[in-house]
């Protein structure tokens, strides 16, 4: 699909006058294609999101306008008080418009566009703010009804979805036959890295049995420093 046929649907969907499409810099996302939208006068961010995709379950992104909402009610802000992503409805009320983009079929959504400058350098007070905005997000997902079920379900979007036991597993295998390209350990310190994670991992699936059991919540399941939450500094 061209940028053509984009701009007249979403003109069709959004009852624009006048639209502009603009690629979001040079290389978009590997799951979504995005885009700057300017219409009437005003700016938006514009996803196009692949309905079937490889990474999540079928229709999980659907539940964002659930999500979005929850974050902006106040009892939920209790870190981060600031304005969340706004989505955009259709003059029909959807969030959702179906599409199709490079023979692939996607579901276009749209955001106010918020304006931001590129991060050069990520600092301890910006992965702070993160953080708390990650933070507000998991509490709302366990206490709001609709998206407290995914904790009841305990859903797994696709088999060894961050599943870092197999990805161990995967690489010990492939290392042991010789199918690993990465020439920069030898097999001794690839191995000895494995066991070491292999390891970390059996410790982290007995803090999660024990999670299930006393304070049920979904799990993010990749456990890196780059995914743990700390509730004050140490």
């Amino acid at each position: 699909m061209s940028l053509l046929v984009l701009t007249q649907q979403l003109q069709q969907h959004f009852s624009w006058q006048s639209v502009e499409i603009k690629p979001l810099g040079e290389v978009n996302s590997y799951f979504n294609q995005t885009f700057k939208v300017l219409a009437d006068g005003q700016a938006y961010a514009l996803q196009c999101v692949p309905t079937q995709s490889t990474v999540f379950a079928k229709n999980a992104h659907q539940q964002l306008p659930q999500v979005l909402a929850a974050l902006n009610k106040s009892q939920h802000k209790q870190w981060y008080p600031h304005l969340y992503l706004d989505m955009i409805a259709t003059k029909d009320g959807d969030y959702y418009v179906p599409s199709q983009l490079n023979d692939q079929d996607v579901e276009l959504r749209l955001f106010k566009w918020i304006n931001s400058s590129p991060i050069e350098k990520v600092t301890e007070s910006i992965a702070f703010e993160a953080g708390k905005i990650l933070a507000d997000f998991h509490l709302s997902v366990q206490s709001v009804t609709g998206l407290n079920d995914l904790v009841e379900q305990a859903i797994e979007p696709l088999p060894h979805f961050h599943d870092s036991a197999w990805y161990l597993l995967y690489w010990q295998q492939a290392v042991m036959q010789n199918q690993w390209a990465d020439t920069s350990l030898n097999l001794t310190e690839h191995l000895a890295t494995i066991e070491q994670g292999i390891d970390l991992i059996q410790q982290f699936d007995i803090f999660r049995q024990q999670q299930l059991v006393q304070q049920p919540r979904v799990m993010h399941g990749d456990p890196k420093l780059a995914n743990i939450l700390f509730s004050q500094q140490q």
